[in-house]
C-alpha cells in the first residue's frame, strides 16, 4: 500500500461522520439519505442533527456551525 493509500485509507476508518458525509452520502437523494441515516443510527451521533433534518446537512453553513459545536 502506497503512502497516499494509507492516508486515504486512515482518514476514512478514523475520520469525522461529516466529513464522510460531504465526501460520500450529501450527494445521494434525499431518499438514498434517509435510508442510509435509518440503516446507520449510530451516524453523526455525536451531532445534534435528527434524522427529520438531514436536509439542513446540504447547507455550507450549517456544516460549518456543526463544525464549531463539535470542537
Amino acid at each position: 500500500m502506497t503512502h497516499k493509500q494509507r492516508v486515504r485509507f486512515f482518514d476514512y476508518v478514523f475520520g469525522d461522520d461529516l466529513d464522510f458525509y460531504e465526501k460520500y452520502i450529501m450527494h445521494l437523494c434525499e431518499t438514498e439519505q434517509k435510508q442510509f441515516f435509518e440503516k446507520n443510527p449510530n451516524f453523526m451521533s455525536k451531532y445534534p442533527v435528527h434524522i427529520e433534518y438531514i436536509y439542513l446537512l446540504r447547507d455550507d453553513i450549517f456544516r460549518g456551525v456543526l463544525r464549531m459545536i463539535r470542537k
